[in-house]
């Protein structure tokens, strides 16, 4: 009879694919394996396996275990809070006027974008959101500055990426509750995790700038632009946002909770319209994290997690062990979510690797991180994705020839990422 283990480790690779090749939500997919796993292969409340329980109630309950409740309602509470940023046009307002700062000076554009894409993913939207948001701006920017859009599709991402890790935006709560429910409570570590994603991806923007020769892009005369101005309801959406900062940080109330009390401060002023911010919550994402967990949970009962914490630590010694899970993550991330599938794959088996090699956990957990975070600007990825999409919308290169760029500039991410964790810069 198979091995549970290696059957749950097959069911996860499996749904990875299929969610890949047939562009289906990964968490619904997991919720799908989970169930069919868990109610009529193997016992998840501790009977004999392969047999089913004469309580499916009691089975459900365990299996119900996986899905994160606290996880949701922090990502609920703040990407419901900057959907209605999103959808009064304040982040785009902020990010023209960013635009006219470089006066001019052609070659300073990639950098203003690359803060501004830093900030905005940190105080809250996160990676993803704030690619989607920025990419096209970008875009046009980089059509009329004869910008190469590789140059520009790498700021952003890379950009974006660098703020992934905030406490308060949805990739940094995620790897936090990840690091917390394996034993990693230090107060720091959200921090320590902001920073080391900040350096990776500042010194791979670095290089992108370098190698594209950004810096030798011509100066020009300054076009002047109509004034931006904020309207009332922007000026008060930045402004809740702002005071939500510092609740969080300072006064360390709920993520969640914080959130959505800004929401209803600026939904009850009319910032923008209730239907269509709760429909422009990310829920596919949501579903996708919480559903992962839900599968994650299940492998780990099975003896999935045990599994693959013996044949990672068969092939690694305390030193390599961050660098090799970092190439495992950015090899996952390929064809799958970085904050739906592969930190919750990967961040539960450390422990394990921890036990067995007397590794460094913050390390490997934080190799684990940047390596899954150093291939999405391949054109597989989502943000790489959009950046494709945009590129081509705006008629700046040949489709087909970007796309490679794209996959290249994925692939050199992943030596990246390899490189700088080897070296010890995770530690």
């Amino acid at each position: 009879m198979i091995n549970m283990g290696i059957l749950s480790i097959l069911i996860l690779l499996l749904v990875i694919l299929v969610g890949f090749r047939f562009k289906i939500n990964t968490g619904l997919l997991s919720i799908l394996a989970a169930f069919i796993l868990g109610f009529f292969v193997l016992d998840p409340a501790g009977g004999e396996t392969g047999r089913m329980l004469s309580d499916p109630a009691g089975k459900a309950k365990t299996l119900l275990a996986g899905w994160d409740t606290s996880l949701l309602f922090m990502m609920l509470g703040t990407t419901f809070l900057f959907t209605i940023a999103r959808l009064n046009n304040t982040l785009e307002v902020v990010a023209n006027k960013v635009v006219t700062f470089a006066r001019g000076k052609t070659r300073v554009i990639p950098l203003l974008f690359f803060f501004l894409c830093f900030v905005i993913s940190a105080v809250g939207p996160g990676n993803i959101a704030t690619c989607a948001l920025m990419i096209p701006i970008a875009m046009a920017v980089a059509k009329e500055e004869q910008i190469n859009p590789l140059l520009m599709a790498g700021t952003i991402i890379a950009g974006c990426n660098a703020g992934a890790l905030s406490p308060i935006a949805p990739t940094g709560i995620v790897a936090l509750s990840l690091s917390e429910r394996i034993g990693l409570s230090d107060p720091g570590l959200g921090m320590h995790f902001l920073l080391q994603m900040f350096i990776a991806q500042f010194v791979f923007f670095l290089l992108i700038y370098i190698v594209l020769k950004g810096y030798r892009l011509p100066s020009k005369t300054p076009i002047q632009k109509d004034q931006v101005h904020l309207n009332k309801k922007q000026t008060l959406t930045l402004l809740v946002i702002g005071l939500t900062i510092l609740s969080i940080v300072v006064f360390k109330t709920d993520v969640g909770f914080t959130g959505f009390t800004a929401a209803f401060v600026l939904l009850l002023f009319r910032a923008a319209d209730e239907k269509q911010s709760i429909l422009g919550v990310p829920w596919g994402t949501i579903v996708m994290v919480c559903g992962v967990g839900v599968l994650v949970n299940v492998i780990s009962i099975a003896g999935g997690i045990d599994l693959i914490e013996d044949i990672f630590s068969s092939i690694m010694t305390p030193g390599s062990a961050p660098a090799i899970m970092a190439l495992i993550g950015s090899l996952l991330s390929i064809v799958s979510s970085s904050i739906g599938v592969v930190l919750p794959t990967l961040i539960p088996t450390v422990p394990g690797v921890v036990e067995n090699l007397s590794a460094d956990p913050v390390a490997i957990v934080t190799g684990i991180i940047i390596g899954a975070h150093m291939v999405t600007t391949s054109p597989f990825s989502t943000m790489g994705g959009l950046a494709m999409a945009t590129a081509s919308s705006e008629d700046l290169t040949d489709k087909n020839k970007f796309y490679k760029q794209l996959l290249m500039l994925g692939f050199a991410g992943i030596v990246f990422g390899l490189i700088v964790v080897f070296i010890g810069f995770a530690r």
